[in-house]
């Protein structure tokens, strides 16, 4: 879906993609086009703690470059 939009969106335009966002789905993002991510709940609960979420957030590094 992401392919068939940038054929209209302009070049210039940033993709920010959003909601499901999960380490193991982001390089199909990127692969299809988009240039960035928003990343909500799969990051950080009300509550959690700081080394579980450094956790979560070292996940997604990884989705990036592994």
């Amino acid at each position: 879906m992401l392919r068939a939009q940038l054929a209209v969106i302009p070049k210039h335009v940033p993709i920010m993609a959003v909601g499901g966002i999960k380490p193991d789905n982001m390089r199909a993002w990127l692969d299809a086009g988009a240039t960035g991510f928003g990343l909500g709940g799969g990051l950080y609960k009300p509550g959690q703690s700081a080394p579980e979420t450094l956790e979560k957030a070292r996940s997604y590094v990884e989705g990036l470059v592994g």
